[in-house]
């Protein structure tokens, strides 16, 4: 694994069965790449927390960012 391919995570779609689909992610070179499936990403680290359930189909220009 080399860390300059280490991104942050923005944002991730989120069902009701809690699965995710799609992540945008901000990385290393500022680049932001949006609508990434799951099954492309490798998880490095993986932190627990809780919010409302974002759907696949929200749009980017309503996806709110941390």
């Amino acid at each position: 694994m080399i860390k300059e391919n280490i991104g942050k995570v923005l944002w991730h779609s989120l069902d009701s069965d809690g699965s995710i689909e799609l992540y945008d992610v901000k990385w290393p070179n500022g680049r932001v790449e949006t609508d990434i499936p799951s099954i492309m990403l490798e998880g490095v680290k993986q932190l627990e927390h809780h919010h409302n359930e974002n759907k696949v189909e929200t749009p980017i220009s309503e996806r709110k960012y941390k």
